[in-house]
């Protein structure tokens, strides 16, 4: 099985508590006699066995199990509990029953699980009823020698049932084994793992019906595995697993799923302390009248069929077979359906997973592309009998179906997951394989009134053309391996996109195995009658090549990518015609040593479809290209060379963008195509560029041909012969800003803190001509746009004062006469005396490592309560720090972790109590001194205490800054500058020696609550800003942040958005963002207003795993529960306890950006729901916005950013350089562009009149914070 891959946390097995359905205590004594269909005698063939004989018999080991038979009633009392009651322990030397006999278990209400272990040699023979009296507790049967539930075996429990061969139950408090006795007062808590330490473990048979309340689970797990029963589970889980020897199973929540993790178990003695060889299958089912009923045929020669099929199955540990059925179709969800282990095969089986608003989920082999916590099969087989359904029946998206195998994958059966009948997109379904893959007809993932889905399929190489399948080599066996490219058949391509608008088919490969992960189209096909907006998809991580003609008369859109595993290599090669009907043609290279790119040796045609030609890193070369109508846009750091004639035309004045790497030393020649060029000319229909070479960026009407032109003189000639002083929009004024010997720059904040513009100076912040899309966090009543919400600042039902409390002598910020003076009415002394005053760093208390431990705990938990999260460990912080040391050496820029709390004034050690941690949640007081704690990656934790810093203080001068920066009549002066430098002093200057000393560049801070909506980006040391010394970010805690780098430089981005609401102010300038974003700056793809939909969002992700997901769209972090803070989707708000429901952590989420998303400033829940935005999300880090930025500002401050995470080695990083770049003045509107550092973009008619604000100021700015992870 591999080695274990571990998730940050496990949470516990207990999926759900359904609608409680007690059974009386009298029921115990009833005979069910409705049950029994194959008489009691099915066990008199056992012969000799003792099982036949003994019965239920309760183990004489000291548990105190009871059983009192009445009848064909077995009561079960007695047994242990765990301290905390949740557990109740029975231990049996036999359990088995006959046909029409009951085994009732009798509970206290407290109890949660059932655990009933068998220590004797018997399997469990089970032909009747299994139930629980008294709770709605879990029951778990644990047997090692094997478990075989008979054809009229049955449950009734209000919990979830688990049947299971393992020998020993582990707590995190110790182990409940079937050799030994346990502690069991010790055992509380929920199971954590399962131990299955026989070479063979014993065998799972269901041939019952077995069925749960809705919402709760029913779980197989064994050596072998076979199902020839039927299970329902509404709306639950079933998990079927077979497992090899020595293997340690974990069943843990991950978001939605109920997840199963296998790792090998390290030697261990226990091994051979079993005084039994587990039953295999063949001697399960052999010598009982059951093996037959169940439809399965024991051989002569021991293997094993199923009556109905002439198959042979596998007889070796970790063969899971199903046939019968599997159904957790629920009212209005479907469930989820798992089948795991070595060898699956699905005979005749009917998956379902159904719901009348979505479908559910069926993972057959492993999770998508083979990722997450799953372990992975080797060989998966479904035959042509087998159905998968994963449908949303009345209104609702379909789910998702996963076939997956390391080696070979032999899809031939059903598979549907279809959007509703009344409304909904098409669901998810791939069938994949590592190696060999081969298909026969094509999933349906149609919608009869919503876009269609995605088919994916991810083997190693690929062959597409016209195939016929050969049978099963190896004596017809589907269960051997088979080496080879997987091929797929353009016949199930064609059938996949159906009569559904939008579906995808999405062909993706990996490098493993001797293969490169190559594309090759063998075949020549053309795709008609195809549905509009359908894509074909390729993502190699090889090369791409299509040797014969491709073409598509229908709507199909030809999207094709090489290099997907940004290792530098993949080549696109085309040799023949490829041409749309319409349909957009898009072709992703790399390098390819000497040759290009992409070439292409053909006519590209679309016929009014866009066409796109992107690399990375080297040439481009193509014979001709012509839209038709569409766009065109060729993009290369290399050079572009187009060999035919005509080379580019187009029709309709539409653009054309050539985009090379020649900057100026390599002229593009138009009529020489030799090096870098075309070899005729180019045209749009309404503009044609003449004959000759152009060394610099030139424009023709919609044309342009442009190129980084390297300019060496920074002099006057850098200065636009149109410049108008006059125009400039200068933040204070430019006779203060000027370029003027010894004159101040704004970047460095050295100006004088009360500087107030003049009355009738320039400030270009008139509200009514700027951008007004994305409107503040904190607008006073004077100020109310009629737009509805306001700002969590004056949040009355919070009864938050607006700081004009005269008891307290607090100025209530308003009063523009006193803004620029100091506040005497607050006492306030000079900066320098209000700040830290202990010499930087002198004071500073090394910590034990158990201290710092318990701290970020302290944090964490905050963040658990609150969203509800799993229990966490206290980190390492031996290994923490280790994770500092090597992310250092990875990016180059060592980082510092700052902790900001407070605790009582005068209390020394005593603070540092954990019942007094506690107590200061629940009672902070005013007089609270802050208190800050500094890890770097080189030395021991430090303390140290600001005695001048209450928390009074502290919290007033973080609410002035924040109303400072959002209130737009202030945003002429620079008053926020006193709270910014009274922070700073506070929480950096006493530990700035200590950051010059470890040449620290980045600082997380991890805050207390009243400090997570500080906007750190706008501290100021009363010379510059901080984010001139530091790249800053916000962190919920070490222990809740995945540290795991990901280098994103080159990684594709889904930008997502909505520029219209009904409820809710329009964002004109989102089209143009997202645009700019995934276009021009990055690869990937875009949805916008009605494609704006979490359905959308999870298959478009499944689909291509983008790792960095861009959401422009309103947002809101309110008070209360995370219920009530959201993210506004086009057809929905969805709920911040909803976001697991995105499945982002599925394939993992390296960056969530949100860009217009605003904060209840103040109020303690808002900024728990945004401090663990990336914590709920289950990304690694998210970037959003304290109050709303204006609409087009905050597109040049994404142009930028994106830029820089181009360039630079983590995230934090590129973020500090975007603000830098605003804070400059680097990114501007002339002439009706965008400029920033990275490019320029014409705006669209609807922006042209919005008004650029000065974003030099920093409420344009600041905002921005990253969350989690700055790597």
């Amino acid at each position: 099985m591999g080695e274990l891959r571990k998730r940050p946390s496990m949470s516990t097995f207990r999926v759900s508590n359904a609608q409680a359905f007690r059974v009386d205590q009298g029921m115990a004594q009833i005979g069910f006699t409705a049950i029994a269909g194959t008489t009691a005698l099915f066990l008199t063939a056992l012969g000799t066995s003792p099982a036949a004989a003994d019965g239920i018999s309760p183990a004489n080991d000291g548990t105190g199990t009871q059983v009192n038979r009445i009848g064909n009633d077995h009561a079960i009392t007695g047994g242990t509990p765990s301290a905390d009651t949740h557990n109740l322990f029975h231990s049996f030397s036999d359990f088995n029953l006959l046909t029409g006999e009951t085994a009732t278990f009798l509970t206290d209400p407290a109890i949660q699980n059932i655990l009933s272990r068998i220590t004797g040699s018997n399997p469990s023979l089970i032909d009747g009823l299994l139930q629980v009296s008294g709770s709605d507790a879990n029951l778990f049967l644990i047997n090692p020698s094997g478990i075989l539930l008979g054809p009229n075996s049955a449950l009734n429990l209000q919990g979830s049932f688990t049947a299971i061969t393992a020998d020993q139950v582990n707590f995190a408090t110790g182990t409940f084994g079937t050799v030994g006795t346990p502690d069991y007062a010790a055992l509380v808590g929920n199971p954590q793992s399962f131990s299955f330490t026989a070479n063979s473990p014993g065998s799972v048979v269901n041939a019952g019906t077995l069925s749960v309340l809705p919402g709760e689970s029913v779980v197989l797990v064994g050596g072998q595995v076979l199902n020839t029963g039927t299970i329902t589970t509404p709306g639950g889980t079933v998990i079927i697993s077979a497992v090899d020897g020595n293997s340690l199973v974990r069943i843990a929540q991950e978001g939605l799923l109920l997840n199963l993790e296998v790792a090998t178990l390290p030697d261990s003695p226990q091994a051979t302390l079993l005084p039994f060889t587990p039953t295999t299958l063949p001697e399960l089912l052999t010598g009982n009248a059951i093996g037959e009923a169940a439809g399965v045929t024991v051989n002569p020669d021991g293997s094993i069929t199923l009556t109905e099929s002439e198959v042979a199955l596998p007889a070796e540990p970790g063969t899971a077979i199903v046939s019968g059925t599997l159904d957790a179709s629920g009212e209005d969800f479907g469930g989820q359906l798992t089948v795991l282990g070595d060898t699956i095969g699905l005979l005749a089986a009917t998956l379902e997973t159904s719901g009348d608003r979505s479908g559910g989920t069926i993972r057959v082999g492993g999770e998508y592309k083979g990722e997450g916590p799953l372990p992975t099969a080797a060989i998966t087989f479904v035959d042509g009998a087998s159905t998968l359904i994963a449908d949303a029946l009345v209104q609702g998206d379909g789910g998702r179906i996963i076939v997956w195998s390391d080696q070979t994958t032999r899809s031939y059966g059903s598979l549907s997951a279809r959007g509703g009948t009344a409304g909904g997109n098409g669901g998810f379904v791939e069938t994949s394989s590592l190696g060999f893959l081969e298909t026969t007809g094509a999933p349906d993932v149609g919608a009869p009134n919503g876009q269609g889905g995605t088919w994916l399929i991810d083997p190693f190489d690929i062959e597409i053309g016209f195939f016929t399948t050969t049978g099963f080599p190896n004596n017809n066996n589907p269960f051997v391996a088979e080496s080879g490219p997987a091929q797929l058949d353009w016949g199930d391509i064609e059938a996949a996109f159906g009569t559904t608008p939008g579906v995808r088919v999405t062909v993706s490969t990996g490098v493993g195995g001797g293969d490169n992960g190559d594309i090759t189209v063998v075949d020549g096909v053309d795709l008609a009658g195809v549905p509009a907006d359908a894509n074909l998809e390729f993502r190699a991580a090889g090369d791409i090549e299509i040797i014969p003609e491709l073409t598509s008369s229908g709507g199909v859109s030809f999207d094709f990518e090489a290099d997907t595993d940004n290792n530098g290599s993949g080549q696109i090669r085309i040799d023949n015609l490829l041409e749309t009907q319409g349909g957009n043609i898009l072709l992703q290279g790399a390098d390819a040593g000497a040759a290009p790119a992409i070439d292409v040796r053909a006519p590209l045609r679309s016929n009014g479809g866009d066409i796109s030609l992107l690399s990375r890193d080297s040439d481009i070369q193509i014979t001709s290209l012509d839209a038709g109508g569409g766009a065109i846009s060729i993009i290369t750091p290399g050079l572009i060379r187009v060999t035919d004639t005509p080379s580019i035309l187009t029709t309709g004045g539409a653009e054309i963008t050539l985009e090379h790497g020649g900057s100026g030393a390599t002229p593009f020649t138009v009529g020489d195509s030799a090096t870098n060029g075309t070899a005729a000319g180019i045209s749009n229909g309404a503009n044609t560029v003449p004959f000759q070479a152009f060394s610099g960026t030139v424009s023709f009407g919609n044309i342009e041909i442009r190129t980084d032109t390297p300019n060496n003189d920074p002099g006057p000639s850098d200065i636009p012969d149109n410049f108008d002083p006059d125009e400039v929009d200068c933040f204070g004024g430019c006779d203060d800003f000027g370029a003027e010997p010894g004159g101040e720059d704004f970047s460095g904040g050295g100006f004088e803190e009360d500087f107030e513009f003049e009355e009738g100076g320039r400030d270009g912040f008139r509200d009514e001509e700027r951008s007004e899309g994305r409107d503040n966090g904190f607008r006073d009543e004077e100020f109310d746009d009629g737009r509805g919400d306001d700002d969590g600042f004056r949040d009355e039902d919070r009864g938050d004062d607006d700081f004009r409390d005269e008891e307290r002598g607090d100025d209530d910020f308003r009063d523009e006469e006193r803004d620029e003076e100091p506040d005497e009415a607050r006492g306030e002394e000079d900066l320098r005396d209000e700040g830290f005053r202990g010499g930087r760093g002198e004071d500073f208390e090394e910590i034990s490592y158990d201290e710092w431990a318990f701290d970020d705990r302290f944090y964490a938990d905050e963040f658990v309560n609150h969203f509800n999260l799993p229990v966490i460990p206290e980190p390492d912080f031996e290994t923490s720090q280790g994770t500092l040391r090597s992310l250092t050496e990875t990016v180059g820029t060592p980082p510092a972790l700052v902790y900001a709390r407070f605790r009582p004034a005068g209390s020394g050690t005593v603070a540092r109590q954990p019942f007094l941690k506690q107590a200061q949640r629940f009672n902070p007081q005013p007089t609270d001194v802050l208190e800050l704690v500094l890890v770097t990656p080189d030395s021991q934790p430090k303390r140290i205490t600001v005695p001048s810093a209450t928390r009074e203080k502290v919290l007033a001068a973080v609410r002035q800054l924040q109303i400072e920066l959002t209130d737009r009549t202030r945003r002429r002066r620079t008053t926020y500058l006193q709270p910014a430098q009274r922070l700073y002093s506070w929480l950096v200057t006493p530990l700035e020696d200590n950051l010059e000393t470890e040449a620290v560049g980045h600082v997380s801070f991890i805050m207390a609550a009243g400090l997570r909506s500080l906007p750190l980006a706008a501290l100021h040391d009363g010379e510059q800003f901080i984010i001139e010394k530091y790249s800053v970010g916000l962190m919920p805690s070490l222990a809740l942040t995945d540290t795991r780098y990901s280098d994103l430089r080159q990684a594709p981005v889904l930008a997502m958005g909505a520029s219209e609401f009904t409820d809710q102010p329009d964002l004109p300038a989102v089209p143009f963002e997202l645009r700019t974003i995934v276009g021009q700056l990055r690869q990937g793809e875009r949805s916008l207003n009605e494609t704006f939909t979490p359905q959308t969002l999870i298959s478009l992700r499944q689909a291509s795993g983008y790792p960095v997901l861009h959401l422009a769209t309103h947002g809101e972090f309110r008070a209360g529960g995370p219920d009530n803070s959201y993210i506004q989707f086009w057809n929905q708000r969805l709920g911040l306890d909803q976001l697991r429901q995105l499945q982002l952590n599925d394939p993992p989420l390296d960056l969530l950006v949100m860009s217009a998303c605003r904060t209840a400033l103040g109020d303690t829940a808002a900024e728990l729901g945004f401090a663990g935005l990336a914590v709920q999300a289950g990304v690694k880090s998210a970037l959003a916005t304290l109050w709303q930025v204006s609409d087009l500002e905050t597109a040049g401050l994404m142009a930028e950013f994106y830029t820089q995470l181009n360039q630079q080695p983590y995230k934090a990083e590129a973020l500090r350089q975007a603000q830098l770049a605003m804070l400059r003045g680097e990114v501007t509107v002339v002439d009706g562009k965008l400029t920033w550092n990275g490019g320029s973009q014409p705006l669209p008619a609807e922006l042209t009149d919005l008004r650029f604000g000065n974003i030099q100021h920093p409420y344009y700015w600041a905002a921005f914070t990253l969350v989690g992870s700055p790597w």
